[in-house]
């Protein structure tokens, strides 16, 4: 951000700031309406699949309805944990905190492993809060890792007991490695401080020593406080995708909720293992659920779930976000 802005006022010779800060929002706004006009009517045929949808989402409407109704929920779970983690180094309101986080979907879209998020929040920063505000991003996106870590090895332990002998890995082998790993994963996360101090003793530059002491200030319990808020919100998203399955998938074998309760998860801890571009994520992840999925009901139909699960939690909020940018002033003075 600040490489373009310097480009933006100095190289182009642009004498107002606020004209640059309404080229910034111009640019974000370009690519993120380009990227979601490239993947909805180039990349995926989206008008193609419109048929199907209306096909599968006249019986089961309602339930389509519910899971859009939870996707504001799933926002402002993300709101008040990023709120939560920023408030010992800024204050901020929920509405401002909100706006934040839509713009971060909107500017994530177009960026490797939705990175962007993190400078779309901070847009709503002052400049002097902005390394604080990526900290609060990074350490509440590393609670989000954490928890699908979590969820997703006990689902994985689940489906490997039973079904036996699926997996290459032998359970004798899988289910203990699996343990060790949740177990490493909870220390680790809990213990993460002692990591960034370690960093933040290195001979680095300042903003980044600034970055890792910010990292460093959360406590066990400001942790836990985070790592709670996102299991609430892993669950809703995990709803979400097992309300749509159930009201767009025809099941050769219907899975039961018990079933769900494990492959859901185990579902989003796959792909999350597998980097991707925010616009290639549809098709990864409808094979990705095609494959956990495997005889439970045809690879169509279940990346016309993970399509609109997609369309529901990652379009209409960047769509929303473009809303939100243009309402932004992005202060460029410190």
């Amino acid at each position: 951000m600040k490489l373009f802005t310097n480009f933006a006022v100095e190289s182009l010779k642009i004498p107002d700031l606020k004209f640059a800060g309404k080229l910034i929002k111009i640019v974000i706004l370009i690519l993120t309406f380009g990227f979601i006009y490239l993947e909805l009517f180039h990349r995926r045929s989206f008008p193609e699949l419109i048929p199907q949808f209306k096909a599968r989402l006249e019986s089961g409407s309602e339930i389509i309805w519910l899971v859009i109704a939870f996707m504001p929920v799933n926002w402002a779970l993300e709101t008040i944990k990023w709120k939560y983690l920023l408030k010992k180094f800024h204050i901020i309101s929920f509405f401002r905190s909100f706006q934040a986080i839509m713009t971060g979907v909107s500017v994530s879209f177009f960026t490797p492993n939705r990175v962007g998020e993190f400078g779309g929040r901070i847009l709503y920063l002052p400049p002097k809060k902005r390394i604080q505000g990526v900290t609060a991003s990074i350490v509440g996106s590393i609670s989000q890792l954490a928890v699908t870590i979590i969820f997703g090895l006990l689902g994985l332990m689940i489906f490997t007991i039973i079904n036996p002998g699926i997996l290459l890995v032998p359970n004798v082998v899988l289910i203990p490695a699996s343990f060790l790993l949740l177990v490493i994963s909870l220390f680790v996360y809990f213990r993460s401080s002692k990591v960034f101090q370690w960093f933040e003793k290195r001979k680095l530059p300042k903003n980044l020593i600034r970055f890792f002491h910010s990292c460093a200030s959360y406590s066990t319990k400001e942790l836990g406080y985070a790592l709670m808020w996102s299991s609430v919100r892993f669950v809703v998203f995990c709803s979400q995708m097992a309300l749509v399955m159930y009201a767009v998938v025809e099941f050769t074998s219907t899975p039961s909720v018990l079933e769900m309760l494990y492959l859901v998860p185990l579902y989003f801890f796959a792909i999350t293992l597998i980097p991707t571009i925010g616009v290639s994520e549809v098709g990864t992840r409808g094979l990705i659920l095609a494959q956990i999925m495997y005889n439970k009901a045809s690879e169509p139909d279940l990346i016309l779930a993970g399509t609109l699960v997609w369309l529901i939690n990652v379009i209409l909020p960047a769509l929303i976000g473009t809303f939100t940018v243009w309402r932004i002033k992005i202060a460029l003075k410190k």
